[in-house]
């Protein structure tokens, strides 16, 4: 249990921050599942309070794992996100 963390009232009236990058340069040549993994990892970032694992996230967003690492390689190479840790 948290000691300390963020109504969920907030959280549901918070907001996600999307990078200009992604909506002029990646945005028009991105498939569907890779927007949704970007938009969703945003959205984590954010919110400490959700499980942030590999697993819950492709159960989450009905994708394999390895779509979830590529698509983040993909991001990475591209100099959107920078992944500390698989």
């Amino acid at each position: 249990m948290s000691f300390a963390k963020f109504s969920s009232d907030f959280l549901m009236n918070n907001f996600t921050l999307v990078d200009n990058l992604f909506i002029s340069e990646l945005l028009p040549n991105l498939e569907a599942t890779e927007i949704k993994v970007y938009l969703y990892g945003q959205y984590l970032c954010m919110n400490q309070t959700k499980d942030n694992s590999l697993e819950e996230m492709a159960n989450t967003l009905s994708v394999s794992p390895k779509t979830i690492l590529n698509t983040f390689k993909f991001f990475e190479d591209n100099g959107l996100v920078h992944v500390i840790s698989e």
